[in-house]
């Protein structure tokens, strides 16, 4: 393992080089691009203003690749480059870089995320930025030293086989509601309870927290979020219509009302890691189902004809 770290090293340090104050303060703002609240808040936009199957797809591509890459960083607990060779690695921006180190997180985030926004838009401003960014996130991770370049390729593989490749079977998934439910109940059945032990493993064993907080923060939310997708389909099937001043007035709403509720459980001292386990869920729950339903029911929402 060492002579895969050290063959990999010089190109950290040649990069390491080359970082003046300013190139720095321009690659922290493209790795942000690829951090969880961009993601969250462009998803919800889609979802609930936007397009539901785009929105779909976006949520489905990044769950699955971020849960994949999770539990790859469980298995493999490859240590960073700054922690591996702390006397010649400098990592920049280190609270974003608290778990392991394979695969990458925010490469996997970057290129499952913003491939699913090239592969469901057809706007050339947005295909353009979004290419843009599958290739510079993951860059930005080698020049800020917090992931070695083995980190990026694997995560930028993982995201593009979810974004890119299993695109079209995701829609399919989403035209049928055979299909649709299965998945949905699928994935709910297998996150929600992985993400409920490891949050009450997290909470009273010493049990890895950089191996698993992250994949337990991640299967809460996918599962939460299909579990909506289940009850949204059954029960409200929302329809995306109005104004656009209508539209983002249900945007604020939607966020503003589930703020509280997410911090409060979060915050709470008694068993954190499982009550942060149900905040995600709560989460993902909330974007699918319980909004679009409050909503409807206030008349904020129409229901698609059928």
């Amino acid at each position: 393992m060492d002579a895969i770290f050290s063959f990999q090293l010089p190109l950290m340090l040649f990069l390491q080089g080359l970082r003046t104050p300013m190139m720095t303060k321009f690659v922290e703002l493209v790795t942000s691009l690829g951090e969880q609240a961009i993601v969250i808040v462009v998803l919800v936009t889609v979802y609930w203003c936007i397009d539901k199957k785009k929105g779909y797809l976006i949520a489905s591509s990044v769950l699955f690749s971020t849960v994949t890459m999770q539990i790859l960083k469980a298995i493999f607990r490859v240590p960073r480059p700054f922690m591996k060779y702390p006397d010649q690695v400098v990592g920049e921006r280190q609270h974003t870089a608290t778990g392991y180190s394979f695969p990458s997180g925010h490469s996997t985030t970057a290129s499952s995320f913003y491939g699913a926004l090239y592969k469901g838009f057809q706007q050339k401003w947005i295909k353009a930025i979004a290419l843009t960014l599958v290739i510079a996130i993951p860059l930005s991770r080698l020049y800020l030293g917090v992931h070695w370049p083995m980190d990026v390729a694997v995560g930028t593989l993982i995201g593009i086989f979810f974004s890119f490749i299993m695109a079209s079977t995701i829609m399919k998934i989403y035209e049928s509601d055979k299909l649709f439910n299965r998945v949905a109940i699928i994935v709910s059945v297998l996150m929600l309870p992985m993400a409920a032990v490891l949050g009450i493993a997290l909470d009273w064993t010493d049990i890895d927290y950089r191996a698993f907080h992250n994949l337990m923060q991640n299967g809460a939310l996918a599962g939460g979020m299909f579990l909506g997708t289940y009850f949204e389909r059954k029960n409200v099937s929302f329809m995306i219509s109005g104004s656009i001043k209508k539209r983002a007035r249900n945007l604020a709403l939607g966020i503003l009302m589930a703020a509280p509720i997410v911090a409060i459980l979060m915050v709470i001292p008694f068993m954190h890691y499982f009550l942060e386990a149900i905040a995600y869920a709560f989460l993902g729950f909330w974007v699918s189902f319980l909004y679009p339903m409050i909503a409807v029911k206030l008349g904020w929402m129409e229901r698609e004809s059928k």
